[in-house]
């Protein structure tokens, strides 16, 4: 993606120059101004979508007056910022180039809360800005935000940002990445019974839940609106089974360990829904009778039966001929004309949210 076409022509009725020099463009507003360097493109990929979910949840949003000199990120995860070092990078910027400010609880070490993050991010010590003590609640080693200061800049990460969700709203390929940034910025995992319950968005704006809301629809996610708690609210093993499939947990660690372990023990329950697809993905092997989809699964017969019978009616699985028995004839099982088409049968594992621990 080449960046001259998201440069400004003016910035604050300065006219921008452009240089060309090798593989980088020299960008000024006006003699006086800060020289911007940087790369002459930058690829777009699963990575450039992350890193707009993240910022979607994490960045500073601010367009106007002085928060738009500020291309910032904010989040007590080191993993997550090393993340964003990394895509500020690919314009060709360098961590000395970064300014750093850690705001943590009052009774914090300020000497190691700041050795932390200068390990933890490579960023000089003469980068970061003095240690701010919050009278709010800051866990651990507090919260690091890493900026990026040039009005020019600014707006040409609003162009592409916005050109990204663009992107997303046309094509589902990158929606998971975008989820996945997200996710670890704004995403909540809710356990019960050592099984995952519901997973959780927090997005306070109206207009990008509705936008978040859409995407996710396009991945065949199902979600809901808090209203009370300005979040997206995500239930039942199929969503939880596509979180799992695009790995849409995985950038953060802890929720995404949480996540695993959560999903592996629901996956060993036997919800009607998870029985379902068990039965599916026992026919897609072979034909098989009632008796022995019981005997595979170590279920009762007659609740398998019961479960034969409400896929048949959904016609994602028939009868396709008959065994001799002891008795009598037992049917034989296959898949239908739908050919185990999950999402027939995904309104019938989904309920609203109980409004305990806000579900």
């Amino acid at each position: 993606m080449k960046i001259i076409n998201f440069i400004p022509k003016t910035v604050n009725r300065s006219k921008n120059s452009i240089v060309e020099r090798g593989n980088k463009l020299i960008i000024t507003k006006c003699k006086r101004s800060k020289v911007l360097r940087i790369n002459k493109e930058i690829i777009l990929d699963g990575f450039l979508f992350e890193i707009v979910g993240l910022y979607f949840g994490d960045g500073l949003n601010t367009r106007s007056y002085s928060g738009i000199r500020r291309t910032a990120f904010a989040n007590s995860n080191y993993k997550l910022h090393q993340y964003w070092i990394k895509f500020l990078s690919r314009f060709g910027i360098k961590k000395r180039e970064l300014f750093a400010q850690i705001s943590t609880h009052k009774h914090a070490d300020e000497g190691k809360v700041l050795e932390y993050w200068i390990k933890k991010t490579h960023i000089p010590k003469n980068s970061f800005a003095r240690v701010s003590k919050s009278k709010e609640r800051c866990s651990g080693f507090g919260v690091l935000s890493t900026e990026f200061n040039s009005i020019t800049f600014r707006l040409i990460f609003n162009e592409i940002f916005d050109h990204c969700l663009e992107i997303l709203s046309k094509k589902r390929k990158f929606i998971p990445n975008f989820i996945k940034g997200l996710f670890a910025a704004e995403g909540h995992v809710t356990i019960r019974n050592k099984s995952v319950q519901m997973l959780g968005i927090a997005i306070k704006d109206h207009d990008r839940r509705k936008y978040v809301q859409s995407l996710l629809k396009k991945i065949n996610v199902t979600s809901s609106e808090n209203k009370p708690k300005d979040a997206l609210w995500i239930t039942g093993y199929f969503n939880f089974k596509i979180f799992e499939q695009y790995k849409m947990a995985s950038l953060h660690p802890q929720k995404n360990e949480k996540f695993k372990r959560g999903f592996l023990n629901l996956s060993k329950s036997w919800t009607p829904g998870i029985t379902k697809t068990k039965i599916i993905a026992a026919l897609r092997k072979k034909n098989l009778s009632r008796g022995e989809i019981a005997t595979l699964l170590e279920k009762n017969s007659s609740l398998i039966h019961k479960m034969l019978r409400d896929l048949e009616i959904k016609r994602i699985v028939k009868r396709v001929g008959k065994r001799n028995g002891i008795r009598k004839k037992i049917d034989i099982w296959g898949l239908g004309e739908k050919r185990g088409n999950i999402q027939s049968i995904i309104k019938y594992e989904y309920g609203k949210p109980k409004n305990t621990i806000a579900q």
